[in-house]
């Protein structure tokens, strides 16, 4: 199965493919790992780091969580790194940040 985190669509579709196949999710594994410097934006028009490390995983979550709630046991387990540590702050006022190029 195909699954783009930078594309929302995608993501949708990959869920609902998952659900049409399976009946239980034991482990659902969102790992975090793109760390784009320049201002790239997602198909969907997001910051390429927020998009896809974090609202792609989100939707991913989301969409699955009837499937992971019905399977005893299931765990959603997130990973990251310490890649932003190098980045500079955030601007809450301007999440995808065109102006400044930065993320």
């Amino acid at each position: 199965m195909q699954l783009d985190l930078s594309d929302l669509s995608s993501v949708r579709s990959f869920a609902e493919e998952f659900k049409a196949k399976h009946e239980k999710l034991d482990v659902l594994v969102n790992n975090a790992g793109v760390y784009e410097v320049s201002f790239k934006p997602t198909k969907d028009g997001f910051e390429t780091n927020f998009g896809i490390n974090h609202l792609g995983h989100f939707l991913l979550t989301n969409l699955l969580l009837p499937t992971l709630l019905a399977t005893p046991q299931a765990r959603v387990i997130n990973v990251s790194s310490r890649a932003h540590l190098r980045s500079p702050p955030l601007d809450l006022t301007d999440i995808n940040s065109p102006k400044t190029g930065k993320t």
